[in-house]
């Protein structure tokens, strides 16, 4: 009769099926093992292991760490447990829960501090939340001990990117491809740092290496799209972010990306924006809010959500509100993603007393911390555009949403209570449009703080040299074929005219060509027209010297250059549209005082500015005059628009708290 198996010969057996992928017979040989002795680290270990290979990480990582309990200097222990922890890192990064997953890398590194594939993964993480210079060092370190370790050679690559060294950045990226020819994220994140530098041709043929190698590269779709859009091939962009969502349905930043393509089927795009709305609604568990009568009438806390407090567009309209905001009456809130700071940062942060970096702080974690500040009214300056936060909205952190400035459509997000506009851009018959409630101000929606560095206004250009320069410094996504029809056709009306146009994307030659071989196929030569790439923003400003009259683009008009284009003295030329974004240059131009420069359609159009070219007294006369007028126009009287922001601000908690105590 055969005697009752040894401690040993159960080992033997349970590693014999461990090796011959018994898994069961594995695991039940390692718990005999444990029945007969708990603390046997051998078998905690290897349970670890089978719990692992079984797709519970959890269980695996109590195992390994009772095994470390034991031994804690078992050289195999230390790094299992090291591997099984970065893998539930990464995989806590992914669900959007960056706190939890950096404990789970720093425990990693405890265990093994040269883990190259835990600093890498690790400096991921970083990266993402905005922590540069952190995720740098782990990198460096990382190469240190495996200079050909291409993951971390990919994402130093990303973080060079990111802090604005693109030079080094293509360096390091195409090294890494020397090591990995086949990898296409290496191809995809290659492209980007092109693109940044103005290289759209040849960042679009890195896109489409990283395709053929992998056709189901959700990111390299995402990415092909932005460079279509980037250069106004809008019904492709749209295409390749659908195929994107097609792979990845769940992505948010591929749906902000769709819904950042303009002139899209009004229907469609509150049909995509509301499916974005479902999908955040369904990650985020809502917060509840109750008042009291006597709140009312209190200071209330209103919180500002952005990735752009700083030079852009949402920092120059923004910058004159918050310090023109009573303080009696409101304590302002910034939650702020911004990945760099500058120099308008730090003046917006003088105004701001409650300042608050969010960029480590997972959704959650977010609305969890504005719920913990008490916010009452909470305003999303981003939408769609890149940092956004919009996914904390669906938390409902504050009792009253509100999406003003950084975006020109409906959020989507049935959490949002109001979207700030005015009579143009918010008229009845396209409230439709929107999920959110509109709110009119009783005048501009905007208030543009004009440029400190800006140059003085220059005399007419026209005046010196006898024929009209028409100028646009839009996006180079808005100038569509029916934009450059309608302006050929002015230059075909205005025969001794010329077209001055400046866009990061004509940085490179191969687009500059296109738009040449456009207007030559509209009978319009080359040597009228001015193709430049964008500036420095002081410079930029200069270029508008040698404009006499700016063209707006449709239907997407300008924003910002429009405003920047009247500080310098220039008019604008817009044209009647639909939509929140389409209204812009009426909103604009109307409260500027310059209703006679909107346009019906685009015959209209094109007899205006022909019109307008043909009389240089009156462009003269208004440019001389155009930066006062503008300065004392409600665009530019930040008090007098603070005093009306405060008051629908005041007005909505009103309305809240009375629907909530009654």
């Amino acid at each position: 009769m055969q005697g009752t198996p040894s401690l040993e010969e159960i080992w033997h057996r349970a590693i014999d099926h461990h090796h011959a992928g018994r898994l069961a017979e594995a695991e039940q040989g390692y718990r005999a093992i444990l029945h007969l002795d708990p603390r046997h680290p051998d078998a905690q270990h290897n349970l670890g292991i089978l719990a692992w290979q079984n797709g519970h990480p959890q269980a695996a990582l109590t195992h390994l760490q009772a095994a470390l309990a034991v031994n804690p200097s078992h050289p195999q222990y230390r790094a299992s447990g090291c591997e099984i922890l970065t893998h539930l890192g990464t995989a806590l990064q992914k669900q959007g829960r960056p706190e939890s997953a950096e404990t789970h890398f720093r425990q990693a590194l405890q265990l093994q501090k040269n883990a190259v594939a835990t600093l890498a993964a690790f400096a991921d993480l970083l990266r993402e939340t905005g922590r540069l210079e952190e995720a740098q060092a782990c990198l460096i370190e990382a190469l240190t001990h495996d200079p050909d370790h291409v993951p971390a050679l990919n994402n130093l690559g990303l973080v060079h990117q990111r802090q604005g060294r693109l030079d080094v950045a293509e360096k390091v990226l195409r090294h890494a491809l020397t090591l990995a020819p086949r990898q296409a994220e290496i191809h995809g994140n290659l492209a980007i740092v092109l693109a940044e530098q103005g290289r759209i041709v040849l960042a679009e043929t890195s896109l489409h290496q990283a395709l053929s190698l992998q056709p189901d590269h959700a990111d390299a779709h995402n990415n092909l799209g932005h460079l279509l859009r980037d250069q106004g091939r809008l019904a492709e962009a749209d295409a390749c972010y659908r195929r994107a969502l097609a792979l990845r349905p769940d992505a948010l930043t591929i749906h902000d990306n769709l819904l950042f393509v303009p002139g899209l089927d009004a229907r469609q795009f509150l049909a995509d924006a509301k499916r974005y709305g479902e999908l955040v609604a369904n990650l985020a568990t809502p917060f509840s809010h109750r008042p009291h009568p006597e709140e009312v009438h209190r200071r209330l806390r209103v919180g500002l959500v952005s990735g752009d407090f700083r030079f852009h567009p949402v920092g120059y309209f923004l910058e004159g509100v918050l310090a023109a905001i009573p303080q009696d009456e409101i304590e302002l809130f910034a939650y702020s993603a911004v990945l760099r700071e500058d120099a308008m940062t730090q003046r917006m942060r003088a105004s701001v007393p409650n300042w608050r970096p969010i960029r480590s702080l997972s959704d959650a974690g977010l609305a969890a911390r504005i719920r913990e500040d008490g916010i009452d009214i909470l305003i999303d300056l981003a939408g769609h555009t890149v940092d956004n936060r919009l996914p904390v909205f669906a938390w409902k952190p504050a009792p009253v949403q509100v999406a003003w400035l950084g975006y020109f459509a409906s959020t989507g997000v049935t959490a949002m209570d109001y979207l700030l506009g005015n009579a143009i851009n918010l008229p009845d018959e396209e409230l439709w449009q929107y999920v959110e409630k509109p709110w009119r101000m009783p005048e501009s929606h905007l208030c543009f703080a004009p440029p400190r560095d800006a140059p003085e206004v220059a005399p007419l250009p026209a005046s010196r040299g006898g024929s009209i320069t028409f100028g646009c410094f839009n996006k180079h996504m808005k100038l569509n074929a029916e934009v450059l029809a309608c302006w050929a056709e002015i230059l075909h009306r205005a025969p001794v005219s010329r077209l001055l146009l400046k866009n990061a994307s004509l940085a490179d030659p191969t687009i500059r060509q296109r738009l040449i071989g456009q207007f030559r196929e509209l009978a319009i030569a080359p040597e009228r027209l001015l193709l430049e790439a964008t500036q420095p923003r002081t410079h930029y400003l200069a270029a508008y010297h040698r404009v006499d009259i700016a063209l707006d683009p449709f239907p997407f008009p300008g924003g910002t250059t429009t405003v920047e284009g009247l500080w310098m003295g220039v008019p604008c030329l817009t044209m009647r549209g639909e939509g929140f974004i389409g209204h812009q240059g009426e909103t604009l131009l109307t409260h500027a005082g310059l209703p006679d420069w909107i346009a019906d359609d685009p015959s209209d159009y094109i007899a205006k500015a022909v019109a307008f070219s043909n009389d240089s007294n009156h462009l003269a006369t208004l440019r001389a005059s155009l930066r006062e007028q503008l300065d004392h126009s409600p665009l530019c009287d930040a008090p007098r628009f603070a005093r009306h922001l405060a008051q629908a601000l005041r007005e909505m908690w009103r309305i809240w708290c009375l629907t909530r105590i009654s």
